[in-house]
């Protein structure tokens, strides 16, 4: 069966599948959108991958730049990459090479960690956090703080059942 969405710009087909995955909303919008529009849109796995190549790119001219003499691009280029992504690989000597090429791959070894890789994602969300905050009504936040204290009343509650019960007889059986 097709299922349609009617958009402003008319109505647009959505597969059946991509209606029941969670935030529907969003991915139902990213693929209705033209192939060539999808290829385009950024999102966090496409702004990594191209930091990651951009960054491996310009260590790996800085490299061949210093070393040009010594051994070719693309051993540049694999030295470069094998330092950004963390693997340690090279297909020259380390000990051979100049000290500015050393300072480069120390560079690209940081810009490559896994921290600076993965702090953007909580930062971006903490923003857009506090901007929700800030911009919402009172009696959101008023709805907020009544749906926290009755979750915690309830935690409350099967604390207090648990106690006058006993552990045990919460126990999920395993058989």
């Amino acid at each position: 069966s097709r299922h349609y969405e009617h958009q402003a710009r008319g109505p647009t087909m959505v597969h059946p599948v991509l209606e029941r995955v969670r935030g529907s909303a969003e991915t139902v919008a990213m693929w209705t959108l033209s192939p060539i529009r999808r290829l385009f849109t950024l999102n966090y796995y496409k702004i990594h991958m191209i930091y990651i190549i951009v960054v491996g790119m310009i260590g790996s001219l800085i490299i061949w730049g210093i070393e040009k003499d010594r051994f070719s691009y693309i051993d540049a280029l694999f030295t470069a990459f094998s330092a950004i992504s963390q693997t340690g690989l090279s297909t020259v000597d380390i000990h051979s090479l100049r000290g500015g090429s050393l300072a480069t791959i120390i560079i690209l070894v940081i810009l490559g960690s896994g921290l600076l890789l993965t702090l953007p994602i909580p930062l971006i969300r903490q923003h857009y956090l506090r901007k929700a905050y800030r911009e919402a009504s009172p009696s959101q936040l008023a709805r907020r703080h009544n749906t926290i204290n009755n979750n915690n009343n309830a935690a409350m509650m099967l604390d207090d059942e648990m106690q006058q019960y006993g552990e045990n007889d919460f126990e999920l059986d395993r058989e």
